[in-house]
């Protein structure tokens, strides 16, 4: 979770979610400010809330877990959640309640909140999809090769 909110109310919304876990785990940032990007790194694989941030700071937390290898959705509605929208694998606005900017750099445009449940099953849906289209690919591509070889040594 990436918020400008207070770490209070932050670790509030992110242990309602089920996502908060130890307070401790918390990453604000003023602390991000203080720290090498190899630190802030380091540490977004055990953090799930980053309270405070900066736009800017949104865009670089989004950018550092891509790096790890994380796949991230980033659902905003203000402008200062333009930069990490558009960093974000897929961002995510609501076509009334975003300002201008938000929706310019989402890719996603959802009525309400409980859309995104909707666009995330859809989204896994496609990926079992595109993984057997692609074991059917090379299956079909082993097929014909060993058919070709065949062919050639009879």
């Amino acid at each position: 979770m990436l918020t400008g909110d207070r770490p209070e109310v932050a670790a509030h919304i992110g242990e309602k979610a089920g996502i908060g876990g130890d307070p401790r785990l918390l990453l604000s940032g003023k602390q991000i400010a203080r720290m090498a990007l190899s630190d802030v790194a380091r540490q977004s694989e055990d953090v799930s809330i980053f309270a405070r941030l900066a736009p800017s700071q949104k865009g670089i937390v989004v950018r550092l877990l891509q790096r790890q290898g994380h796949g991230v959705a980033m659902v905003g509605d203000g402008a200062n959640d333009a930069i990490a929208l558009r960093a974000a694998d897929v961002g995510i606005s609501f076509v009334e309640d975003s300002s201008p900017f938000a929706r310019r750099a989402s890719r996603i445009l959802i009525r309400e909140l409980a859309d995104v449940w909707t666009v995330m099953r859809s989204a896994r849906r496609m990926e079992r999809w595109r993984t057997w289209l692609t074991v059917f690919r090379v299956s079909a591509l082993v097929g014909m090769v060993l058919g070709w070889y065949a062919w050639v040594l009879r």
